[in-house]
């Protein structure tokens, strides 16, 4: 069995650490649906091999943000081939502090569900979205 480790970086739940198994896919798809029903908070999630997912994870929308395991750049974030263009926000918690992340820079939260779960099963960055450095 390998746990993938899932850190609540904001909402009621900051600072909570919990693990679900990483070949439970349906379980930990599960698990990011409820959260998407909860106000918009990032989550951290600690691979098998170290590297790291920071998602914001909200209702309609979500960002999917990956770095290594030595927390040096490139941190990469997913975007859709065809970004919207608006300038519209959209606020996740962390820490208490609402962070403002562009509209651009998220993606549907289905979508970034499902991105989520294949990166995990196949321990690659897919090339189904852009994966632009900040």
């Amino acid at each position: 069995m390998s746990d993938l480790l899932i850190e609540f970086l904001g909402g009621s739940k900051v600072g909570q650490q919990i693990y679900i198994d990483a070949e439970d896919l349906a379980g930990l798809e599960s698990f990011l649906q409820r959260l998407r029903h909860e106000e918009p908070i990032f989550v951290n999630i600690v691979l098998r091999q170290g590297n790291e997912l920071t998602v914001g994870i909200g209702a309609t929308r979500s960002c999917v943000q990956y770095s290594g395991k030595d927390h040096e750049p490139p941190y990469l974030l997913a975007q859709e081939t065809t970004p919207l263009a608006e300038d519209l926000e959209i606020e996740f918690d962390a820490g208490g502090t609402a962070t403002p992340i562009l509209i651009s820079q998220t993606l549907p939260s289905a979508r970034a569900i499902e991105l989520i779960l294949e990166i995990i099963s196949t321990e690659t960055l897919p090339s189904s979205v852009d994966w632009i450095e900040i």
